[in-house]
C-alpha cells in the first residue's frame, strides 16, 4: 500500500499474512526508498507463548534505534523492554540492511552496524488492575507505588541507585468524596519535608486555594488563590506566600489579574516582574537564550499590564508589554494571506505600519523552516523538528514512537552535549575532544498528576565520581502545571520563577550555592530548550514568546481552524502538554474533573432555581412555558411546550446554559430524592457536573441528520406531562411516534427533553430510551454567529433564548460538523478547545429495531443514543464501542447475526461515530477491520 504528500514523499506500507504493518518506508522526490521502521512480531521467536509473545510486538526499529519488549504479563502488559540507539546522533536512521532478512537473529545481526553498543534496560511490575506496582529504571533505581481502598494513589517510594532503603517521595495523599485532592504529604509521614493542601469552592468545586507549607519551620512556600468568573475562566490569582515589596514608590503584590473577550481570550493581564524583565522588546539574539540575566537584587519588582489583540481566527495581531515604571514595548504580528502562518513580527524600532524586520518561513506542510534567531528549522518525514541552526551550533533531534529520544548539541570547537531519554529517565553527557567530561542522570518521578520530583545524580564530573549522591529536586507547581518553587529534600527553595500568560520568564531567582543544573521543566511543566528557546510539547514545539505553534496540529482542524493557536488564547485558563489538545486529559485544570453548573450563593440546600426564556419575534403558536419551582420537594413538571415548539436558535454565543430553558443549581450535592435516580448516579460517578452533562442528561436533547443520504435520525423530546406511572413502553411508543412524525430526508433537530414530576418513573424508561445531549466539554458548544435556523417539527412557533451572559459572542475555534441541509451545506457549532474521547460505551441489541447505550465508563463525549436496523430479521448483537485518540473511535464486533442489517450512526458527532460507515453494509457481513498503523 502507498500514499503521497505534498512534500513529494511517497509512502510504502508492506504488511504480513495477518494484515499486520511489518514496513514502512519513504521515497523522496522518485529516489530511492528509504526504509524508516519495521516491527518484528513474536510469533517468530522460538517459544513466544513462554514470554507471553504471541501476536504482540516483539521489536520495533524506528527512529531513534532499537526498542525491544522482553517479555508480556498475561494480559498483555510489558513487563521488560530493552532499547538501543542508533550510532549516528545527526541523522535519521535508513533500516534498508533488514530488507530480505526475515529471522530474528539475522535482522539483528544486519542492524549491528547501524547500533550503538550501549543496552537500557527497564522493567515493571503489576497488580491485577495492571496499575504499577514497581517499576525499575536503567540505573537501577526503584520507584514503588501504593494504593489506598479507592483505588487512589497514596505512596510513592524511590530505592534510588546504590542506596539500601527506599525513602518516601509521597507519604500519603488524601481525597475529598469527589476524588479531589486535599491534601499531599511530600517525604515520610514521620517527618514530611512540605505538605500541599487544596481547597475547593463548595458550590462549583473549581480549585480556590492551593498551599504548600514546609513542616521543619511551618513557612508558607506557596499561597495561590484563585478567582473566577462564572463560565470557569481564571480573573484573580493571588500568591499570600511571596511578600508584597515596595520599589521605586510603588506598593509590588505577588496577585494577578486577567480580563477576557467575549470569546473567552485573554486581551488583558496585569501581575509583577522583575525590573529587568520585559523593559524593551527582545531581539532575535536574546530569544533564544530565553530570559534576561537575573540581578542580584529580588526587590527590583514593578508591576506590568500585557495586552493582546487578536483576528476573528486567534492569531494574536498585536502583543503590547506596559510596566508600572519604565519604557514598554508592542510586538506586531503580520501573516499569510491564505492561511494563519506567522509571516513577520515586528522588531525594536520598526514603524508601526511596518514593514517588520522578522521574518518566517514555511514547509508545505505548515512546518517552520526558518526564524529569526533560527536559520535553520529541518523536519524529518513525519514532520517532526530533526536539526535546527543556532548560530555556529547545530541541535539534532530523534525520535521514537512520536516522542523525543535524544537530543544532540554540536557546539562550536570540539564540543557536543548530549541528551537521552528513556521514558522517566535522562542521561546528559557533555565530551571535550571525543572525552567526557560531564554525565548526570536524572529521575523523574510522577503521583499521578504530573512531575513531582526530579533527582540528578552527576557521575562524572572531569573523571568518574567515587560515590554518586542525587540530589532531590521537588517542584512545586502551579494549576497549569506550571513549575513555580522548586526545593531540595529539606525543604530549602532551590528556584523560584513567575511566568507571563503565555510562559516568558516574569521574575527568577535561584540558590547559587545548590550544584545542580539549571531548571528545564517549566512553563506548564513542559522541557524548554536552552539552545533554541522552544518548549518541547510532544507532539510540537511552542514559542513562548510569540505566544504560538511552530507547525501545524497534526490532528488538523479538529483542534480548531486555527492550526497554531495555543489554547485557544486562553493559556491562563488551559494548558496542551502533548501539543495536540488543551487539558487533553479530559480534566479541568483546577483537577475538579470538570466544569460545574453556575450556582446561585442565594438558594438553600433542595432549592432548585430555574429562568424563563426570553421569548422573542414571531409566534404561531402556543410560545414555550416554564414550570415553577416548588422549593424542591419535586422536579419541574415540564421545562418545554409539549407540543414541541420549533425554536430558533441562531444566537450569538449560546453556550449550552443557554440552550436550556431553565438553570438549576444547589448549594450542596444533589439532594436524595435525584440522587436515587439512574441518570443522576450516572453524573455523580462522573464525578462532575458539567452544564454539558446537566444539559445532556436532564435538559437538552439533540437530533440530527449524519450525512448520510436517506437516513435521517431525530431525537424526540420526552412528552412533558409524563408521570411516573407511565411504563416504558409507552413511554417508547410516545417517542416512536414522534420520530416517524418528523424524522425524514437529510433534516436537522433540536429536541428539547421535558423533566417528568418524579424520576423514580421515568428512569426506567430512560434506560431504553435514545436520549441525546450536547458533548460534555470544558469549552461548551457554541451556535455559529451565521447559523441557519435550527428547528423543531411541530407547531410553527419561533422564540429565541436571552442571552444569560451579556456581550457572548462567537469564538473562533474548533468546528463541529452536526448536520446538513438538503444542499449538502453542514450546519456547524463551534468551540475554543477539544477534549479527547476515551473510555467506552458498553451497548446491547435485544430483539427489535432499538440499539440503546446501556452504560457509560468515563464518558466525556456524547450523551447515549440509539441506533436503527432495518432490514432482515431480528437481531442479536453485543459489542463495545471503544474510543480513543483525538475525537476518533472504532467499533470492536464481537457478534452479528444478521446478514442484511443496515447501520445509521449514532446521533451525535461524525467524528465519533461507534463504527466506520464501511463496516456495516446491506445485504452482506462487516468486512475484516482495516489493520492498525503501528506509530513508527
Amino acid at each position: 500500500m502507498r500514499s503521497w504528500d505534498d512534500r513529494d514523499q511517497r509512502f510504502s506500507y508492506v504488511y504480513d499474512a495477518l494484515r499486520r504493518l511489518v514496513d514502512r518506508s519513504v521515497s523522496v522526490g522518485g529516489g530511492p526508498e528509504k526504509l524508516l521502521g519495521r516491527v518484528v512480531y513474536g510469533d517468530l521467536l522460538a517459544a513466544p507463548a513462554a514470554t507471553n509473545h504471541v501476536g504482540r510486538v516483539y521489536r520495533v526499529y524506528d527512529g531513534a534505534g532499537v526498542a525491544t519488549t522482553v517479555e508480556f504479563d498475561f494480559k498483555g502488559e510489558p513487563l521488560e523492554e530493552q532499547r538501543q540507539l542508533v550510532a549516528d546522533e545527526t541523522t535519521e536512521p535508513d533500516w534498508s540492511a533488514l530488507l530480505g532478512h526475515s529471522t530474528i537473529a539475522a535482522m539483528a545481526s544486519a542492524a549491528t552496524s547501524l547500533l550503538s553498543s550501549e543496552t537500557f534496560s527497564a522493567s515493571s511490575e503489576r497488580d491485577a488492575l495492571s496499575r504499577v506496582l514497581r517499576a525499575i529504571s536503567p540505573d537501577s533505581s526503584e520507584v514503588a507505588y501504593t494504593y489506598d481502598e479507592g483505588g487512589g494513589l497514596q505512596k510513592v517510594e524511590v530505592q534510588h541507585r546504590g542506596s539500601a532503603t527506599a525513602e518516601a517521595v509521597v507519604g500519603d495523599i488524601t481525597y475529598n468524596a469527589r476524588g479531589q485532592r486535599e491534601a499531599v504529604v511530600y517525604g515520610p509521614t514521620s517527618s514530611p519535608t512540605t505538605t500541599t493542601s487544596y481547597d475547593y469552592d463548595p458550590q462549583t468545586y473549581r480549585l480556590a486555594e492551593l498551599s504548600t507549607v514546609r513542616n521543619s519551620d511551618s513557612k508558607t512556600l506557596q499561597g495561590l488563590h484563585y478567582h473566577y468568573d462564572p463560565v470557569g475562566n481564571v480573573t484573580d490569582i493571588r500568591d499570600d506566600a511571596q511578600q508584597t515589596v515596595y520599589f521605586q514608590n510603588s506598593v509590588v503584590e505577588a496577585a494577578n489579574s486577567y480580563t477576557y473577550d467575549a470569546t473567552y481570550r485573554l486581551i488583558e493581564a496585569t501581575g509583577r516582574e522583575h525590573s529587568t524583565q520585559g523593559t524593551t522588546q527582545r531581539t532575535d539574539v536574546q530569544i533564544s537564550v530565553g530570559p534576561q540575566p537575573m540581578t542580584s537584587d529580588p526587590s527590583a519588582m514593578r508591576r506590568y499590564t500585557q495586552k493582546y489583540i487578536y483576528d476573528e481566527v486567534g492569531n494574536i495581531l498585536k502583543m503590547q508589554h506596559l510596566p508600572g515604571a519604565g519604557t514598554g514595548w508592542t510586538r506586531r504580528y503580520v501573516y499569510a494571506e491564505n492561511g494563519n502562518r506567522l509571516d513577520k513580527t515586528s522588531a525594536p524600532g520598526d514603524p508601526a505600519n511596518g514593514p517588520y524586520t522578522h521574518s518566517y518561513t514555511y514547509d508545505a506542510h505548515g512546518n517552520m523552516t526558518a526564524m529569526p534567531h533560527l536559520s535553520s528549522m529541518v523536519w524529518n518525514h513525519g514532520d517532526e523538528l530533526q536539526e535546527v541552526t543556532v548560530g555556529t551550533e547545530t541541535v539534532y533531534f530523534q525520535y521514537a514512537g512520536g516522542m523525543r529520544s535524544r537530543k544532540y548539541v554540536e557546539k562550536s570547537g570540539t564540543t557536543t552535549e548530549e541528551r537521552i531519554y528513556l521514558g522517566p529517565f535522562e542521561i546528559y553527557r557533555k565530551r571535550v575532544n571525543d572525552t567526557l567530561a560531564l554525565e548526570r542522570e536524572t529521575l523523574h518521578i510522577s503521583d499521578g498528576s504530573g512531575r513531582i520530583c526530579i533527582i540528578e545524580t552527576k557521575t562524572v564530573d572531569g573523571e568518574a565520581v567515587g560515590s554518586p549522591t542525587g540530589i532531590w529536586r521537588y517542584q512545586l507547581s502551579n494549576h497549569l502545571g506550571s513549575a513555580a518553587t522548586e526545593v531540595d529534600g529539606s525543604g530549602a527553595v532551590i528556584s523560584y520563577e513567575e511566568y507571563h500568560p503565555y510562559g516568558t520568564s516574569a521574575y527568577r531567582a535561584v540558590d547559587a550555592s545548590i550544584d545542580v543544573s539549571a531548571k528545564r521543566y517549566r512553563y506548564t511543566g513542559m522541557e524548554r530548550d536552552e539552545e533554541t528557546g522552544l518548549a518541547y510539547h510532544s507532539a510540537r514545539y511552542y514559542a513562548p514568546w510569540l505566544g504560538r505553534w511552530t507547525a501545524a496540529d497534526s490532528i488538523g482542524t479538529s483542534g480548531g481552524i486555527n492550526l497554531y493557536e495555543y489554547t485557544s488564547s486562553s493559556p491562563i485558563t488551559s494548558s496542551d502538554v502533548t501539543g495536540l489538545s488543551p487539558n487533553p486529559d479530559g480534566s479541568d485544570y483546577t483537577s475538579t474533573g470538570g466544569r460545574v453548573p453556575y450556582a446561585d450563593p442565594a438558594l438553600t440546600p433542595g432549592e432548585y432555581k430555574f429562568e424563563p426564556m426570553d421569548v422573542e419575534g414571531e409566534a404561531y403558536g402556543a410560545a414555550p412555558t416554564v414550570a415553577s419551582s416548588d422549593g424542591g420537594n419535586r422536579g419541574p413538571t415540564y421545562l418545554h411546550d409539549p407540543d414541541f415548539a420549533p425554536l430558533d436558535l441562531g444566537v450569538q454565543g449560546a453556550r449550552p446554559e443557554q440552550l436550556i430553558v431553565g438553570q438549576l443549581a444547589t448549594q450542596e450535592k444533589w439532594n436524595q430524592k435525584w440522587s436515587e435516580t439512574n441518570l443522576v448516579r450516572r453524573m455523580n460517578q462522573q464525578r462532575r457536573m458539567s452544564m454539558g452533562f446537566m444539559v445532556g442528561y436532564l435538559v437538552t436533547g439533540l437530533a440530527l441528520a449524519t450525512g448520510i443520504e436517506g437516513a435521517a435520525i431525530a431525537l424526540p423530546a420526552l412528552r412533558a406531562g409524563v408521570s411516573s406511572g407511565v411504563a416504558a413502553t409507552e413511554v417508547m411508543t410516545q417517542v416512536g411516534s414522534s420520530v416517524e412524525a418528523w424524522a425524514s430526508g437529510d433534516t436537522f433537530a433540536v429536541g428539547i427533553m421535558a423533566l417528568t414530576e418524579s424520576f423514580a418513573g421515568a428512569s426506567a424508561a430512560a434506560e431504553g430510551l435514545p436520549i441525546g445531549g450536547l458533548a460534555a466539554q470544558r469549552r461548551a458548544l457554541r451556535v455559529p454567529a451565521d447559523s441557519r435556523r435550527f428547528m423543531l417539527p411541530a407547531q410553527q412557533t419561533r422564540a429565541r433564548f436571552r442571552n444569560l451572559f451579556p456581550g457572548d459572542t462567537q469564538p473562533p475555534g474548533r468546528v463541529v460538523r452536526l448536520g446538513r441541509e438538503p444542499n449538502g451545506r453542514w450546519y456547524e457549532y463551534r468551540g475554543t478547545s477539544r477534549r479527547r474521547a476515551q473510555g467506552s460505551y458498553d451497548f446491547v441489541v435485544r430483539a427489535g429495531d432499538v440499539l440503546a447505550v446501556r452504560q457509560s465508563k468515563q464518558m466525556m463525549t456524547a450523551r447515549p443514543g440509539h441506533l436503527t436496523l432495518s432490514g432482515g430479521g431480528d437481531v442479536e448483537y453485543a459489542g463495545r464501542v471503544q474510543f480513543g485518540g483525538a475525537w476518533g473511535g472504532r467499533g470492536h464486533v464481537r457478534s452479528w447475526s444478521n446478514e442484511s442489517g443496515h447501520y445509521r450512526p449514532l446521533p451525535f458527532y461524525s467524528e465519533i461515530a461507534p463504527f466506520p460507515q464501511h463496516m456495516f453494509a446491506p445485504g452482506r457481513f462487516p468486512g475484516a477491520p482495516p489493520p492498525p498503523q503501528h506509530p513508527l
